[in-house]
């Protein structure tokens, strides 16, 4: 006898329908898709590795620029001074592969990301940074620390990912 899989219901699973090209209510493809686990590593990643090339190349004005030798400007200067970024790219790569098993690496992410806003909101307070070279390592970091957020709090995907799918369970 076989069973409707929309019907079945056990012990701590969840099940729902899926409709090819019905989408619910209020959900947006595009941001289900970043707050995959494994998309948020590489993002994190990403990020990462470009503080590291923000360090490397000093004498680009893209960058940043040191203006009077008293304050940083440029379109990425807030970036410069985030030294985490190799070790903490490695870090996210590493987790990459098993996402539901390394799941302590958002708590990482998230701190990660707070402390990056912290420091360039210190840094714009005291005169170091202008405005303007705050603005895109601020938004990043928001926008990254909001999808690793989601991943700590609001989902339990990486759960349900784990779980061996319906035709495989007997």
């Amino acid at each position: 006898m076989q069973e409707n899989p929309e019907a079945r219901s056990g012990e701590g699973e969840r099940w729902s329908a899926y409709v090819p090209g019905e989408a619910k209510l209020g959900e947006n493809a595009f941001l289900k898709f970043l707050q995959r686990p494994r998309i948020v590593l590489v993002l994190l990643m990403a990020w990462s590795l470009a503080t590291v090339i923000m360090e490397a190349v000093p004498e680009s004005g893209l960058f940043f620029d040191v203006k009077g030798g008293d304050e940083i400007d440029g379109a990425l200067g807030g970036g410069i001074l985030m030294w985490q970024g190799l070790p903490l790219a490695l870090l996210y790569f590493l987790s990459f592969r098993n996402p539901q098993h390394n799941r302590s690496v958002f708590w990482v992410g998230l701190v990660q990301q707070g402390a990056a806003i912290a420091a360039n909101v210190f840094q714009w307070g005291t005169g170091t940074f202008t405005a303007e070279s705050i603005i895109i390592p601020v938004a990043v970091s928001a926008a990254l620390g909001a999808l690793v957020f989601v991943n700590v709090f609001g989902r339990d995907e990486m759960a349900e990912a784990a779980a061996p799918a319906p035709e495989q369970r007997s």
